[in-house]
């Protein structure tokens, strides 16, 4: 558990609201980054940041 609670405070801490009135797009871009990482690091092989049609990205993980 203590883990975790930090890993979530670790993505939490990144003020990563799409909303392209906020300035954010670096911040949104680090969180998925953040995310494709930690799941490489818990073994998925297949892990990519897909660029969405409103310039945020999703992460793909199988």
């Amino acid at each position: 558990m203590p883990r975790g609670r930090h890993e979530l405070a670790e993505l939490v801490a990144f003020p990563s609201v799409a909303d392209p009135e906020l300035g954010l797009e670096q911040e949104c871009r680090a969180a998925a980054q953040w995310v494709a990482d930690a799941l490489r690091a818990e073994g998925l092989t297949e892990v990519r940041l897909l660029d969405t049609p409103d310039g945020t990205q999703s992460v793909y993980g199988e």
